[in-house]
């Protein structure tokens, strides 16, 4: 039955190649795309060159494919698990537009996915230049797009001494985002709070 409806929901709603090549994962194979590592202090979970980390963060992004969601929650529960700290997530946020756009923001949706239940905040800052998409531009004018993008508005959140924020988007590719959305928290935080800056791919 459930074969059935699959695909009679195939024939009205045809899956994109990358979606299609996601649905046969088996959760070893899932195991494996995790490759933690570091980039201009930004922690990264897996490797974007890898075809199946590439379509699960554009399925995810762009066409909000629950599966693609799932298997980029399950990289994001790996690096959690090994987190001492009294974590929160922050997800970078969207511009109003791009999000009327799409409807969700795609990072909000894999901190969502994780079966441990992440704490999340999304009161912390929210983005005032509505930026163009930074996969269009060259390094310098990235770092321009992005200046000045972000505005803090967390000043009633309180938190915990010795707190570990988490700064966190999909992708790292130069790292300006994220990095200017750190410039915006850091001066704001109280003293005890560290953060980290975590991207699910690079």
């Amino acid at each position: 039955m459930k074969q059935l409806l699959t695909g009679i929901i195939d024939f009205v709603f045809p899956p994109s190649p990358a979606g299609e090549s996601l649905r046969s994962l088996k959760p070893d194979a899932v195991k494996s795309l995790y490759q933690p590592g570091m980039y201009r202090d930004i922690h990264y979970l897996a490797d974007y060159s890898n075809q199946i980390v590439r379509n699960a963060i554009l399925e995810n992004k762009f066409h909000n494919n629950i599966k693609a969601t799932r298997v980029l929650a399950k990289l994001l529960e790996q690096w959690s698990q090994n987190q001492t700290s009294a974590t929160i997530y922050v997800p970078v946020p969207l511009g109003k537009k791009r999000f009327r756009e799409r409807g969700y923001n795609q990072m909000e949706n894999i901190l969502l996915a994780v079966h441990s239940r992440l704490a999340i905040e999304k009161n912390l800052i929210k983005r005032v230049v509505e930026t163009a998409p930074q996969s269009h531009l060259d390094k310098n004018a990235r770092k321009k797009n992005v200046r000045n993008a972000f505005s803090f508005i967390g000043s009633n959140v309180i938190f915990e001494k010795g707190a570990q924020l988490v700064l966190i988007d999909d992708v790292v590719t130069t790292g300006e985002t994220l990095l200017e959305a750190r410039n915006t928290l850091v001066p704001n935080l109280p003293r005890g709070v560290t953060l980290k800056c975590l991207a699910i791919a690079h």
